[in-house]
């Protein structure tokens, strides 16, 4: 595995971000998204917030701006989905995009209950890739959400990005730079925790 970046090492480079957007969760189901500003400068976010069931279908979506200054951290009015999300715990998830004026950006899931009691669909995660010179380009796509997607190679490399959320029914891009002299296009294989375990409809 030398060379290869393992899940914390992805995530790290999420949660160490210089600006970072989250989603924090309140007693009574409100959900505060928020920024850390850990630079020097200003900051202005765009945030969009939505309320998803398991096939991607949005059921809820919300809109809302950060301004945070250097070295602080600022957030929006708290959102209450209590409502929307009673008697659906286990069906939905929540999602924040967070656009920041630095040219970044910041992806949040949360579920309302532990993964392993949330319904998850069986999805079906196609994975094309082509090669431009040392670059490796590598495109998913899932029919229905699919969560912690991992991408695995036969080659010692590190990519723009892993173990993602793919929530929308788009395309996601990543990229990664073959090792120096590399032939040919390397194995690729993909999955995401649907894969790891079965999910039991009881729970």
């Amino acid at each position: 595995y030398y060379g290869r970046w393992k899940a914390l090492q992805y995530m790290a480079r999420h949660f160490y971000a210089d600006i970072l957007g989250s989603l924090k969760v309140s007693e009574g189901q409100a959900y505060t998204p928020y920024v850390q500003n850990e630079t020097f400068k200003d900051s202005q976010t765009q945030v969009q917030l939505w309320v998803r069931d398991m096939d991607g279908t949005i059921l809820y979506e919300a809109t809302g701006q950060i301004m945070c200054e250097a070295l602080s951290a600022a957030a929006m009015e708290g959102i209450c989905l209590k409502e929307i999300l009673a008697g659906k715990e286990n069906h939905v998830f929540v999602e924040a995009v967070f656009n920041h004026s630095d040219g970044s950006a910041s992806h949040q899931v949360k579920m309302p209950k532990p993964y392993k009691h949330m319904h998850l669909k069986k999805a079906k995660v196609t994975c094309d890739c082509a090669r431009k010179g040392d670059e490796l380009l590598v495109i998913l796509k899932s029919d229905v959400p699919a969560f912690f997607v991992e991408i695995e190679t036969d080659v010692d490399m590190v990519l723009s990005d892993n173990f993602i959320h793919l929530t929308e029914n788009r395309e996601y891009k990543i990229t990664g730079t073959l090792p120096e002299g590399y032939q040919g296009l390397p194995q690729v294989n993909v999955q995401s925790l649907c894969d790891s375990y079965e999910f039991s409809d009881t729970l």
